[in-house]
C-alpha cells in the first residue's frame, strides 16, 4: 500500500469526527493588501538613517507560498515597511508594521513585517519609512527542499563508538530520519521499490552503532551510563528501525527486533524493583518502548503496558523527553487497538499542539522560556514537530504557519538575530530537522489544493 495513504488513513478514518473540535480552521488573521510600484525609486541606500533599529528576516529566506514576517526591534514610531528588490532597486511591497507589546526593558518596541501576500521569487531587503533597513534575504519556491538537501544540511558524523553524551542523540536523530520516512516518504513514487531511501540509509548506519552497544543479556555498555529511560529508549529505537526495515532486509530486521526485546525485558525488570521517584523519571520512555514493540509484534503483553497510560499519556518530542512517539507509534499501528483509547490518545495529543499554537501567536518573537538558551532551543524544536504532527493529522494553515515561525526564529529571526541551526557554523546545526522540513516540504507540494493550505 502506498505510504502517503495508510500513513493518512490511520487518522482520516478512525478519527475524523475529532477534527472539527481538535483542529478547527484558525487561518491567518490579516489580509493584506499589496502594493507595487514599478517605477518608484527604492529607499535602500537612498536615505540617511533617522532612527536606530534592527530588522531580523532570518537566515534561510522565506518559502514563495509560505509565512513570511520579519522582526523589527526600534522605538516604535515606524508605521510602514516597504520591501524592495535588491536587483532593480525597485519597491515592490508595502504595508503597516503590527506592534505586539508596549516596549522591552531598554525601551524598544517589537514589531512585525509581514510580506506574507507577496509570493514572487527573488532576492530583497525591506525598509522601514525612517531608513532601517534589514539584511539580505530570498524568496524562492522550494527553499525547504533546498536547505533540506543542502550542502549545509548533513548531520554529524556517525561516531564508529557512541558515549553517555551522545546515545539519545543518536535516538533522536534515527527517530527524525524514520519518523520522515515513514509519514512523508514514498519510495515507490519517489525511487522504485528495490531502492533503499536515504533516511533509512542513514538511520541503519546509526543502528550499525547500537547493535553494538548492548550484550547478550539485554544490558547496554556500562561506559555509556544508562538508566532506565535511555534503556527504555533504546528498545524504542531499535523496535522503529526493525519495523521500517523489514522490507529492504528482513534477517537485519529481526537481529533489531532480537537486541529491542532484550533490551526491554532488562530494564522492564529494573522498572519493577524500583522507587516511586525511578519509575516517574522513565514513563515517557517506557510508554514509547511498549507502543514500539506492540506496533513491531503484535504481542499483548506491550499493548497492555502501552494502554496503561490512557489516562495520562506521557508528553515529549525531544532527545530526553519521548511521550508524544509512544502515542504517535500507537495510533499508526496496522494490529488490533482500542478505540476509546485511540480517542484519548489523539485528543490529549491535539490539546498540547493546539495549547502550544495558543502561545506562540502572542508571542511572534518565540521567547517563551526562560530556562537558559540550550532548553529554549530544544522547546522551539520541539513545538516545531508538534506543528507537523498537528498539520499532518487535520491539515490547517496555521499549524504550518506556527512551524514556519519556529523555524524562523531557529535560523535567526530572533531577538538577537543569532543563527541557533541554518549555518553549518551554529551551534545547534546538526540538531535533527528532516522531519520538520519532511513536513512543510508535504504541506507545499502536496497540500496546494487542500484550502485550509491556500496561502493567505
Amino acid at each position: 500500500m502506498n505510504k502517503r495513504i495508510y500513513t493518512g488513513l490511520f487518522i482520516c478514518t478512525f478519527f475524523v469526527f475529532l477534527l472539527s473540535g481538535c483542529g478547527s480552521s484558525d487561518k491567518a488573521e490579516h489580509n493584506k493588501e499589496q502594493t507595487v510600484s514599478e517605477n518608484k525609486p527604492a529607499l535602500v541606500s537612498d536615505n540617511e538613517v533617522q532612527v536606530s533599529g534592527t530588522i531580523y528576516a532570518g537566515m534561510a529566506g522565506f518559502e514563495k507560498n509560505g509565512s513570511k514576517r520579519a522582526l523589527i526591534i526600534c522605538d516604535g514610531k515606524e508605521k510602514t515597511f516597504s520591501v524592495t528588490d535588491t536587483g532593480s532597486r525597485k519597491v515592490v511591497y508595502s504595508d503597516r508594521i503590527l506592534y505586539r507589546n508596549t516596549g522591552t526593558a531598554n525601551e524598544n518596541m517589537i514589531g512585525i513585517c509581514d510580506l506574507s501576500s507577496f509570493n514572487t521569487d527573488g532576492t530583497y531587503k525591506i525598509e522601514t519609512d525612517s531608513g532601517i533597513v534589514s539584511d539580505e534575504f530570498v524568496i524562492k519556491e522550494g527553499l525547504y527542499k533546498d536547505i533540506m538537501d543542502g550542502p549545509t544540511a548533513g548531520g554529524k558524523d556517525i561516531p564508529a563508538k557512541l558515549g553517555a553524551d551522545t546515545i539519545r542523540e543518536s535516538f533522536l536523530r534515527i527517530t527524525d530520519l524514520l519518523l520522515a520516512y515513514e509519514l512523508f516518504y514514498d519510495p515507490i513514487e519517489e525511487e522504485g521499490s528495490d531502492t533503499v531511501p536515504k533516511q533509512i540509509s542513514e538511520a541503519r548506519a546509526y543502528t550499525d552503532v547500537l547493535k553494538n552497544c548492548i550484550n547478550k543479556n539485554g544490558v547496554l555498555t556500562a561506559t555509556l551510563n544508562a538508566d532506565m529511560g535511555t534503556c527504555y529508549q533504546y528498545a524504542a529505537v531499535m523496535a522503529m528501525f526493525a519495523y521500517e526495515y523489514d522490507p529492504y532486509d528482513k534477517e537485519y530486521s529481526k537481529e533489531c527486533t532480537k537486541l529491542s526485546e532484550l533490551a526491554y525485558r532488562h530494564t522492564q525488570e529494573q522498572y519493577d524493583g524500583s522507587a516511586a521517584a525511578d519509575k516517574r523519571s522513565a514513563e515517557d520512555k517506557r510508554y514509547w518502548a511498549a507502543a514500539q514493540l506492540y506496533k513491531l509484534t503484535g504481542k499483548k503483553e506491550y499493548r497492555q503496558t502501552a494502554e496503561d497510560y490512557q489516562d495520562d499519556p506521557p508528553e515529549g518530542f525531544r532527545e530526553d523527553m519521548s511521550g508524544y512517539l509512544g502515542t504517535v507509534a500507537y495510533l499508526t499501528c496496522y494490529n488490533k487497538i482500542d478505540l476509546d483509547i485511540g480517542e484519548k490518545l489523539i485528543t490529549a495529543l491535539m490539546d498540547d499542539i493546539n495549547s502550544a499554537v495558543k502561545a506562540a501567536s502572542s508571542n511572534d518573537e518565540l521567547i517563551s522560556v526562560n530556562t537558559g538558551r540550550a532548553d529554549q532551543v530544544d522547546r522551539v524544536f520541539e513545538t516545531a514537530r508538534l506543528m507537523v504532527l498537528g498539520n499532518y493529522i487535520t491539515k490547517n494553515i496555521k499549524y504550518v504557519e506556527t512551524c514556519e515561525n519556529h523555524i524562523a526564529w531557529l535560523y535567526g529571526r530572533n531577538l538577537s538575530g543569532t543563527d541557533h541551526a541554518y549555518g553549518a557554523d551554529s551551534e545547534y546545526h546538526n540538531e535533527p530537522q528532516e522531519f520538520i522540513l519532511s513536513g512543510l516540504i508535504d504541506s507545499y507540494i502536496y497540500g496546494s489544493e487542500d484550502e485550509n493550505l491556500s496561502p493567505q
